[in-house]
């Protein structure tokens, strides 16, 4: 099964997977080489289309997408409702992890099966758009994971520093 889910995932997007054992299946941004190719497309993503909007590129940051992803992974496990349940936590984690900052913002999301999805349903949402396009951002995370039924769990989370 590992092997066929490891498969699958490898040939829809060239991403990486990792298990934590009870069958949440962990993608772990940056955590190896599949897995950074697909934080870097997501990237490009929001970055090329900022560019278009006359808004300076985010910075990816490691430790916001640790945070990021472990709320996906508490979404996938079920540890946590779909939703932006302890988003000030977060926040205050990324702070932290940056050493300050001011705005934050978040865009949860799940289904979307690759990097071109999630970015495109988060630009056809006005609330998540805005997160997008806010000129104060300056960094973000980004975290996903894949519960048992295969259903992926994103979060990406922003701050301005």
């Amino acid at each position: 099964m590992k092997t066929s889910l490891l498969f699958m995932l490898l040939s829809i997007t060239s991403c990486g997977s990792g298990s934590s054992g009870d069958g949440i299946t962990k993608l772990t941004p940056g955590g190896n080489a599949e897995e950074a190719a697909w934080t870097n497309e997501f990237m490009d993503l929001v970055n090329a289309h900022r560019a278009e909007e006359g808004l300076r590129p985010l910075t990816e940051n490691d430790e916001m997408s640790e945070i990021a992803e472990g709320h996906s992974l508490d979404m996938a496990e079920g540890d946590v409702g779909f939703g932006h349940g302890g988003f000030s936590g977060r926040c205050s984690a990324a702070r932290n992890a940056l050493g300050g900052g001011n705005w934050c913002g978040e865009n949860v999301a799940r289904g979307q099966t690759t990097p071109e999805a999630v970015f495109n349903s988060w630009l056809n949402s006005s609330a998540h758009r805005d997160n997008l396009e806010n000129p104060r951002a300056t960094h973000m995370g980004l975290g996903f994971a894949r519960n048992p039924a295969g259903g992926l769990y994103w979060t990406q989370l922003f701050l301005e520093r």
